[in-house]
Formats: C-alpha cells, sequence, structure tokens
C-alpha cells in the first residue's frame, strides 16, 4: 500500500540459525579454542576460552617492583592480571607464555582505597595480581636492564 506516494518496504525475517538434523547435541572444540560448528555455524567464531595460541590473555604485565624483583630469587614472580582470572588460567597462560612449567600461583585482590585531591573524594583503581612459583630449574627474565 502507498501512503503518500511512498511504498512501505516489507521487513524480511530470518530464520533463527539452527544446526542440521542428525548432528551432535554439542559441538566439537577445534584446537585453536574456537568451536566448530556443522553447517551454517562454520561462518560464525564461537570462542569458548583462550587457547594457546592466546596464551597471555589473562596475564596483563609483570610487575616491576622492589619486592617483586627480590621474589625472584625464590623462583617467585608477580603479574597483574584481569579481574576474572582464575589460578588454573594464570598457569596456563605463563606456562604458554614463557614456556615455563608452573609450581604454583597464589592470587591477591587489591581494593580501591579513597583519595582526596582539591578537597574532593576519588578513588584509586583496584587490581588483581598474581603471584607465580616455577618448578626448579625453571626461569623467566623480567628484571629490567
Amino acid at each position: 500500500m502507498a501512503l503518500f506516494g511512498f511504498k512501505k518496504e516489507e521487513k524480511k525475517v530470518q530464520a533463527p540459525l539452527r544446526r542440521p538434523e542428525g548432528s551432535e547435541s554439542r559441538p566439537k572444540a577445534s584446537g585453536d579454542g574456537a568451536k566448530v560448528l556443522p553447517g551454517k555455524f562454520n561462518q560464525l567464531n564461537y570462542r569458548t576460552s583462550h587457547s594457546s595460541k592466546d596464551a597471555g590473555y589473562s596475564l596483563k604485565r609483570p610487575m616491576v617492583t622492589e619486592k617483586a624483583l627480590n621474589l625472584e630469587g625464590e623462583r617467585q614472580y608477580v603479574f597483574k592480571v584481569g579481574d576474572d582470572s582464575s589460578k588454573p588460567q594464570i598457569k596456563k597462560d605463563v606456562e604458554g607464555l614463557y614456556g615455563v612449567k608452573v609450581e604454583s600461583v597464589n592470587i591477591m585482590n587489591n581494593k580501591r582505597r579513597v583519595r582526596f585531591m582539591r578537597g574532593k573524594v576519588g578513588y584509586s583503581r583496584g587490581f588483581k595480581k598474581a603471584i607465580v612459583k616455577l618448578k626448579e630449574g625453571h626461569k623467566i627474565e623480567i628484571s629490567p636492564r
């Protein structure tokens, strides 16, 4: 129907993507961390979790402080990590990125602190850090030269 000389365009409704019949109920995961789905789903990039290809995904940066540098002698290294990072994820990322074996991972949440500037109240950023202990004979070169 035309209204004032303009034609109304019909909206095209696309059918939702569905797996073809006879496919597995659960998609298989490939080696790069992306799910491989049958049919039309192959065009989409589904990520379940990061893989060794994306090593270092949860690591933000190594912390270079006096205390962190003193821990290097005990095979312990300190990293700032993402807020949603877990111990197994951090272990996997350190092993994948640096090619070392991790003995243990300890995590600390540093809460934000109240800061006053020019009579106004503000907050410093909180962050999460991980202390990673390596197995005997492994070493990471982090300290600045």
